[in-house]
């Protein structure tokens, strides 16, 4: 089985159905669903969806969401020693910095982002979402 960090964009893109990025981050999620795949998200990414949920929409909302989410994905978690490996790491962004170096150290083959020129320093597979789908098919 595929293990994937979504990155916080692509969660988004599902909380918030944005209709550019919605249907290829859906069939992400519906893969995930059928266990095609291993989910991983970022702590960062927890805080960070429900801060924009709640900003976008309510409290309520993002709590909703975030619960039915951390059913079906598993989190990456950040100590500190990642926060010291993405310090020293030389990342223009450090939340991506965190991500990538969260993502490692649970041995995840691959990181979704729509933004893959962010993660060009990582020694992992990037893909957009619309990549990652075509390479599952």
């Amino acid at each position: 089985m595929i293990r994937v960090l979504l990155d916080t964009n692509v969660v988004l893109d599902v909380a918030l159905k944005r209709p550019r990025f919605y249907n290829d981050a859906a069939n992400i999620f519906k893969n995930i669903h059928e266990g095609k795949l291993q989910a991983f998200v970022s702590t960062t990414t927890i805080s960070v969806v429900f801060y924009i949920l709640q900003k976008q929409s309510t409290k309520e909302m993002a709590l909703q969401f975030l619960s039915r989410l951390i059913q079906f994905v598993d989190v990456a978690e950040i100590d500190k020693e990642i926060i010291v490996d993405a310090l020293v790491s030389g990342w223009y962004d450090f939340e991506d910095a965190l991500q990538n170096c969260a993502a490692q150290k649970k041995g995840i083959e691959v990181i979704v982002t729509r933004n893959t020129k962010d993660y060009m320093q990582s020694k992992m597979k990037i893909y957009t979402p619309s990549d990652f789908l075509k390479g599952l098919k």
